[in-house]
């Protein structure tokens, strides 16, 4: 399944999370700088535009370790995980995407109804079968 060149499933969605970390900053570059010039410690209001670039880039880390996890479970056999992990993606993708159409939350859907669909396949079609395709 994986090669040079190609990504695995949970490969997919740590590129999207880095894709939307570095995005983070370019939108909220301001924000961060604001928030690295001052001591740090308490200079996020509960409510604000800090605080909506610290969700931004923050979240990117823990998207990153389940994809991590996702590629783990899938190659020690336990695509059961890699379902369950790919699902729950796939509905806070959907929901995103349907309470803020224009960001890319539609992505992160389409990424994790990928793994649950991969993780789905026979088991003798797995290895065979590209994640791409």
């Amino acid at each position: 399944m994986s090669g040079p060149g190609r990504l695995t499933p949970g490969g997919w969605l740590r590129a999207l999370t880095i894709a939307h970390a570095g995005l983070g900053v370019v939108i909220y570059r301001r924000e961060l700088r604001e928030i690295a010039s001052e001591r740090v410690l308490d200079t996020v209001p509960y409510r604000s535009e800090r605080a909506a670039a610290l969700w931004f880039i923050g979240s990117a880390f823990p998207g990153w370790l389940v994809g991590y996890f996702v590629d783990k479970a899938i190659d020690a056999g336990d695509y059961r995980s890699a379902r369950l992990a790919g699902g729950l993606g796939l509905g806070a993708g959907l929901g995103g995407a349907a309470l803020m159409p224009r960001s890319l939350m539609w992505a992160q859907a389409i990424v994790c109804a990928r793994i649950v669909r991969h993780s789905r396949l026979p088991a003798e079609w797995r290895d065979k079968t590209s994640f791409e395709t």
